[in-house]
């Protein structure tokens, strides 16, 4: 006859077992979401085929509008590849040269109908087989809207600054003519 008492000190060990599996499983993609910046996995037809969290959240999408999409229809709502001069595909640079590429571009947010320009910089890195061959790009794109914002304050008032050196140069000099 089997003890019930121990069939049931059994089950929760075989559960939290089969659930630690699961959770190992998943563990990549745990990590993909657990990153603040977007991170996405792009195939050599510039399709996504992965996305973290941070992207759907940022897009305002569910993950089955974001997978199998074009990287730059979700990013920049365009219906081409991103070209010179308005953006410099960085995924494209890895395609061709096979090392990481580095951008800043300006993404387009549509979050509950309204849309959102931000900067972004954007970081491109091969994933390679064992033998050395690029499978897919991932893009990590991390928001630099307030750092470049702050910038552009800066230069302004650097230039404001300067415009009132200039007239107060002017202004100091002697009125005298001798």
């Amino acid at each position: 006859m089997v003890d019930s008492a121990k069939l049931k000190e059994k089950t929760p060990k075989a559960e939290k077992a089969l659930r630690d599996w699961q959770r190992c499983q998943n563990y990549p993609q745990a990590v993909m979401d657990s990153l603040e910046d977007e991170l996405l996995v792009v195939d050599r037809d510039y399709r996504i085929v992965e996305a973290n969290k941070a992207v759907l959240l940022k897009h305002g999408k569910p993950r089955r509008e974001v997978i199998g999409k074009y990287c730059y229809a979700i990013s920049h709502g365009n219906l081409e590849l991103c070209r010179e001069p308005r953006h410099e595909c960085p995924i494209n640079m890895v395609w061709e040269t096979g090392k990481p590429a580095r951008a800043t571009h300006i993404h387009i947010y549509e979050v509950e109908g309204k849309k959102r320009q931000r900067f972004v910089d954007v970081i491109a890195s091969p994933i390679l087989d064992e033998d050395g061959e690029i499978l897919a790009v991932t893009e990590l794109i991390r928001d630099v809207t307030d750092t470049r914002e702050m910038e552009l304050k800066g230069v302004k008032a650097q230039q404001n600054l300067l415009a009132l050196n200039a007239i107060s140069s002017v202004v100091s000099q002697s009125l005298d003519l001798d």
